[in-house]
C-alpha cells in the first residue's frame, strides 16, 4: 500500500482547533464537502477562515420551525449562532417552515454533540462556502445596506415575479411602468461573503423609490434615462458587459414596452442578484448555491407580502441555473426547502407560489455514469475513467450515489480504489472511511464516503480532486489525465442503478474561461452515429448497456423536487429537442426511477438549426441578442404562468397546468411521437417574442 494515501477522521473537527472526533458522534448526516475543505486547507474556498471567525450554513430542522429555532437560538447564551430575520420574522403563511440559513462558529459543531436541544431538532446542515479572498472583499462593500429611500406602493398588484439570477439591469425600459418609473419594487444584490462576515444581513437593497431617485438624476436633457450613470450611482457593476444573463431571463420572463403599461396589468418585480462566488473563488461545491438561492426565495417572498398592503399576492420564481451533481430525487437541502416552500404556500394558501427551473444544458457533457453491479462474486466491479484536463484551476468532483438494498434492513457495500494518472493506486476504501492522497504538502485528492449525508438521502462516496493548474508557486497540482475509479459490489445482493455524476464547472455565461469542464472517458460511448453525424439521445435500449456513460440522466440537479416545473428546450423550425437538453429520469427515494417525468415539458430555446437561442434584451435599452439554452425556455414558462394569474385562470398548482398545456399543444397528441427527453410535450408561447 503506498503510504501517500492516509486515513482521516470521519468527522474532522473545526479546522485549527479539536481534531478529535468527538464534537461529531452524534451528526450522522454531515456535509462530505467539508471533510475536503478542511483536508485542503480551504484553499478552493477563498482560504481557511480565522479562529473565532462565523461562516455561513444551511440547516434542515426536524420537528420544530425556523421560527422557534431562530428565537431559541436568540437567546444571549446562544452567541455562536445568528439568524436573519427572514426567517425568525417570517409571512404568516411560511411560519411552518423548517429550513433556515445562519452563520456560525466552531462551538456549534461541538454544541451539536453536547447541547441537548440542537442533537434533539438539527437533522442535517450543509455549509455555505465559498469564501470571497480578501483582495476581493476590500473592494466591495459586505455589510448589509438597506435601502435609502422607502418603498413605493404600487396602486395595481396582480402578482409578482421573483427572480434570482446574475446580471440583472434592473434599470432597463423593458422593467419600467413609465420613462422613469420602475417595476422592480426591491433589488437585492448579494454581494459576497468573506472571511471576517460577522452579520446574517449581507449584500445591498434597493427599493424602487431609491432606483426611481436615481433614474431622476440620471435624465438627460432629451428626457431619457442614462442607465450607465443609475448603475454606478447604485454601486451596481454587475451589468457592464453587453450581454448580462439575468437580463435576458427576466425580459423573457415579464419584460414589457413601457407604451404597452396600462393595455396590461404586467407583474411587479422582486430580483436577487446572486452572489456568485465560483467565478472568482474556485469553487464549484453545492453548498454555497443552497445558502445564497434559500436567502433570495425568502427574501422575494418577505418583499412580496409589503408590495400589496393587506393581501399577498402570487409569486412565480423563475430559477435559470443549476449543478449536475447530487442524488437526483429531490432529497438534496435545497430541493426539500423549495418543495415545502410550494407546499405551505399551497396549503395555507397564503402565498400562492410557483417555481420554474431550466431542466440544464448538460446533455452532451458526459458527465453522468449509470450501471449495475452484480453481487459479491465475478464480474462484480466497474472501472470508470474520469478525465480531468490539464490548465484547470478549478477543483473537480465525482459523486457516486449508491441505491438502496431491497432486502430489509440491508444497506450497500462497495470497496473503491483510486488510481492517479501516474499510476499511484490507494488501499481499498470501504463505505464509511475517509482518505486522502497527499504526496507533498497538499491534499490532492480525498475521497469521503458514508451511509448518511446531507447532500442527499442515499449512500455516497465523493471523490475531490485539486486543480490541476495553479497561479500560486507553492500550491500543489494534482496531475491531469485519466483517474481510475474501481468500485467493487462486496454486498450479497445485485446493486441495480448505481449512478455516478462529475459537478458542473463551467465558467458562467460571459464570463472570462476559468473552469475546464472533466468528464467520463468511456470507449463505448457514441458521440457520432454511422452517418457522421453528432448524437444527441442513447443508443435503442439493447444497446445501452454497453456504455455506462449516459446522456439521460444529465437533468439538473436542483430540478428533481416535487412542486417545481421543469423546462427543457427544443428547435422551433423542426420540434426537435435541443441537443444541450438535459433530461431525467428522475429517481424515487425508495430506489430506482420515479413515474414523475423530467423535464416537465420543453419551450423553443433555438429557432432553427442556423439561427441559434431566442432573441430578447441585452444589458442596455434597446439592445437585442440571441442566447440560447434551457435558461431561456423556463421563462416562456414563468411569463405564462403569471399571464394565468392576471387572467383569473391559475388553478394553485402550475406544474399541472403546465403539464395539460404541454399534453394538449404537442403534436404528438395527433399520433407524432414525444421525443424522448420531451417530457410530457413541446409547448410555444408565440406572445413572448414580442420582438
Amino acid at each position: 500500500m503506498n503510504t501517500r494515501w492516509t486515513k482521516v477522521p470521519k468527522h474532522p473537527g473545526w479546522y485549527r482547533e479539536s481534531s478529535t472526533q468527538a464534537p461529531w458522534k452524534s451528526v450522522k448526516r454531515f456535509d462530505p464537502y467539508f471533510i475536503w475543505a478542511a483536508a485542503t486547507e480551504f484553499a478552493d474556498v477563498g482560504g481557511p477562515p480565522a479562529l473565532g471567525a462565523w461562516i455561513p450554513i444551511t440547516i434542515e430542522l426536524r420537528k420544530e420551525t425556523a421560527k422557534k429555532f431562530a428565537a431559541e437560538m436568540a437567546k444571549p447564551r446562544h452567541e455562536w449562532i445568528r439568524i436573519d430575520t427572514l426567517y425568525s420574522n417570517p409571512p404568516a403563511a411560511l411560519v411552518d417552515a423548517t429550513f433556515c440559513t445562519a452563520i456560525v462558529k466552531a462551538v456549534f459543531f461541538e454544541k451539536l454533540a453536547t447541547d441537548g436541544y440542537l442533537k434533539k431538532v438539527v437533522e442535517r446542515f450543509e455549509l455555505g462556502l465559498a469564501l470571497a479572498s480578501e483582495s476581493i472583499v476590500n473592494k466591495e462593500p459586505q455589510t448589509y445596506q438597506p435601502s435609502e429611500n422607502p418603498h413605493e406602493k404600487p396602486t395595481r398588484v396582480s402578482c409578482v415575479v421573483g427572480i434570482i439570477d446574475d446580471g440583472i439591469a434592473f434599470a432597463h425600459e423593458r422593467f419600467r411602468e413609465t420613462v422613469a418609473k420602475p417595476r422592480v419594487d426591491y433589488f437585492w444584490d448579494q454581494g459576497l461573503y468573506s472571511k471576517s462576515i460577522s452579520d446574517t444581513r449581507y449584500g445591498h437593497e434597493l427599493t424602487n423609490g431609491e432606483i426611481k431617485d436615481y433614474m431622476a438624476k440620471s435624465k438627460s436633457p432629451a428626457g431619457s434615462v442614462d442607465e450607465d450613470t443609475v448603475y454606478r450611482l447604485a454601486n451596481y457593476n454587475e451589468v457592464r458587459r453587453r450581454i448580462a444573463h439575468g437580463t435576458f431571463v427576466l425580459d423573457v420572463a415579464c419584460g414589457l414596452e413601457i407604451d404597452r403599461f396600462g393595455k396590461e396589468l404586467p407583474p411587479r418585480i422582486v430580483a436577487v442578484q446572486l452572489q456568485a462566488p465560483s467565478r472568482r473563488t474556485r469553487d464549484r461545491a453545492s453548498g454555497w448555491l443552497t445558502a445564497r438561492v434559500l436567502d433570495g426565495l425568502r427574501y422575494i417572498l418577505d418583499r412580496a407580502t409589503k408590495i400589496k398592503s393587506g393581501q399577498i399576492p402570487p409569486v412565480v420564481i423563475n430559477l435559470s441555473f443549476g449543478l449536475t451533481a447530487g442524488p437526483h430525487n429531490g432529497s438534496s437541502v435545497l430541493e426539500k426547502a423549495i418543495d415545502q416552500l410550494i407546499e405551505l404556500g399551497r396549503r395555507k394558501k397564503g402565498i400562492p407560489l410557483e417555481v420554474v427551473i431550466a431542466a440544464g444544458n448538460s446533455n452532451l457533457k458526459r458527465c453522468h455514469a449509470r450501471f449495475s453491479l452484480r453481487a459479491n462474486g465475478k464480474n462484480s466491479e466497474k472501472i470508470l475513467c474520469w478525465r480531468a484536463l490539464p490548465d484547470d484551476p478549478t477543483p473537480n468532483f465525482l459523486e457516486i450515489w449508491l441505491p438502496k438494498l431491497k432486502s430489509p434492513g440491508s444497506k450497500p457495500d462497495v470497496q473503491v480504489v483510486i488510481k492517479s494518472p501516474l499510476g499511484n493506486r490507494s488501499p481499498t476504501i470501504s463505505i464509511g472511511s475517509t482518505y486522502k492522497w497527499q504526496p507533498g504538502a497538499s491534499a490532492l485528492c480525498t475521497v469521503t464516503s458514508n451511509e448518511t449525508v446531507a447532500t442527499g438521502d442515499r449512500t455516497l462516496i465523493l471523490i475531490a480532486l485539486a486543480p490541476s493548474a495553479s497561479m500560486d508557486s507553492n500550491r500543489e497540482v494534482a496531475p491531469s489525465g485519466v483517474w481510475e475509479i474501481t468500485i467493487h459490489n462486496t454486498s450479497g445482493e445485485k446493486l441495480d442503478d448505481i449512478h455516478a455524476w462529475i459537478q458542473r464547472d463551467e465558467t458562467p455565461y460571459t464570463f472570462p474561461a476559468y473552469g475546464r469542464q472533466s468528464r467520463f472517458d468511456d470507449p463505448n460511448y457514441q458521440i457520432f452515429d454511422d452517418y457522421g453525424y453528432a448524437k444527441d439521445d442513447d443508443p435503442p435500449a439493447a444497446a445501452r448497456d454497453k456504455a455506462y456513460v449516459k446522456r439521460f440522466g444529465t437533468i439538473n440537479s436542483i430540478a428533481t423536487g416535487e412542486g417545481t416545473t421543469v423546462v427543457g428546450g427544443y428547435r422551433r423550425s423542426d420540434g426537435a429537442a435541443a441537443r444541450y437538453s438535459s433530461s431525467g429520469p428522475k429517481l424515487s427515494s425508495s430506489g430506482g426511477t420515479s413515474n414523475d417525468l423530467a423535464p416537465t415539458a420543453l419551450a423553443v430555446s433555438d429557432d432553427s438549426v442556423v439561427c441559434h437561442g431566442i432573441l430578447a434584451s441585452g444589458s442596455r435599452s434597446s439592445c437585442v441578442l440571441a442566447i440560447d439554452g434551457t435558461s431561456v425556455a423556463a421563462p416562456q414558462v414563468t411569463r405564462w404562468m403569471w399571464q394565468q394569474m392576471v387572467n383569473g385562470s391559475y388553478a394553485r398548482n402550475g406544474k399541472d397546468a403546465v403539464r395539460v398545456l404541454a399534453i394538449t399543444q404537442d403534436p404528438s397528441a395527433q399520433g407524432k411521437p414525444v421525443p424522448e427527453r420531451g417530457g410530457h410535450g413541446r409547448i410555444e408561447f408565440p406572445s413572448i417574442h414580442l420582438r
